[in-house]
């Protein structure tokens, strides 16, 4: 349809669609090809919900093809050019009069931060996103800015109260069968459950994950789901091997960050190496760099 009509918003439409679709299939240089070329056919004057009848009902384009641009920059090993990004997505949604839209870039801005643990930029976020979603009544964005307050609660010792919104959003996801959306936050939950110290209840989840991506072929958090399975799992044997495949996973995705004649390099992630180079332990910090910085 785009090639017949030659309409701009349809081509952005079409690039939007499948850099999404590429993202959370773990194809993230195909993603990031369709997202740049999204933003370059953006024109907040003609696409934005607000000014377009083909986009009024939906997150503006231009934000979510540079918001998840962001997500497939750090994922490649681009963390500066990520959160400049991130910061482009924020100000577009602010320079809109729609709020649906920056509810939901606050939101996903709050799970960036939260990936690298930067816990009062993501508690900040959350609550903006809070904030909006309950004044106009954005129930899903409210739970899931919820998800991301819970992980900051939790982290500051207040377990049960963080939890129990975690768990919140994870069986809405359920119940609405949200299979792109469940492997990265049953990941995040299942870390938690961790680092509490009931690393059963947490692997169960990392398999309810590794499931659900199999199922649907949203393949975007497989590798930090194996990260994270062999961090949980009690026996040496069995975590070296749940670390070998994320490590097939992530050299996927290494290959991908193969320079093509002028581009530029992948930022450097990691210092010299460590005393425990090539342990489980430092197989798992490397796993960890698909969603933030150890």
């Amino acid at each position: 349809m785009a090639e017949a009509t030659r309409d701009p918003a349809i081509f952005l439409g079409a690039h939007h669609a499948l850099g999404v679709v590429s993202f959370y299939g773990g194809e993230f240089e195909t993603a990031l090809a369709h997202l740049e070329r999204g933003i370059e056919l953006y024109d907040p004057t003609a696409h934005s919900p607000t000014r377009s009848s083909a986009f009024r009902l939906n997150v503006d384009s231009g934000m979510s093809c540079t918001l998840h641009a962001a997500w497939a920059l750090w994922v490649l090993g681009y963390p500066a050019r990520a959160v400049a990004r991130m910061q482009e997505a924020l100000e577009l949604a602010h320079s809109i009069d729609h709020p649906f839209s920056l509810a939901h870039g606050h939101r996903f801005a709050a799970a960036i931060h939260q990936s690298v643990r930067a816990r009062d930029a993501s508690l900040e976020q959350a609550e903006r996103s809070v904030a909006l979603s309950t004044e106009h009544g954005f129930g899903a964005v409210l739970m899931a800015a919820n998800f991301h307050r819970g992980w900051v609660f939790a982290e500051q010792g207040r377990e049960e109260d963080g939890l129990a919104l975690m768990r919140a959003w994870v069986a809405a996801c359920r119940e609405i069968r949200s299979e792109c959306l469940l492997p990265g936050y049953l990941a995040w939950l299942a870390e938690m459950y961790g680092d509490i110290g009931r690393p059963q209840e947490g692997l169960d989840l990392v398999d309810e994950a590794l499931a659900t991506g199999t199922r649907s072929g949203n393949h975007y958090w497989t590798a930090e789901l194996y990260r994270l399975r062999g961090a949980l799992t009690a026996t040496e044997t069995d975590a070296e091997s749940s670390f070998r495949r994320g490590a097939r996973d992530r050299a996927a995705t290494a290959r991908e960050v193969v320079r093509a004649p002028g581009r530029d390099e992948p930022e450097p992630a990691v210092g010299p190496p460590r005393e425990d180079a090539g342990s489980p332990r430092a197989a798992g910090r490397g796993l960890c760099l698909v969603h933030r910085r150890v």
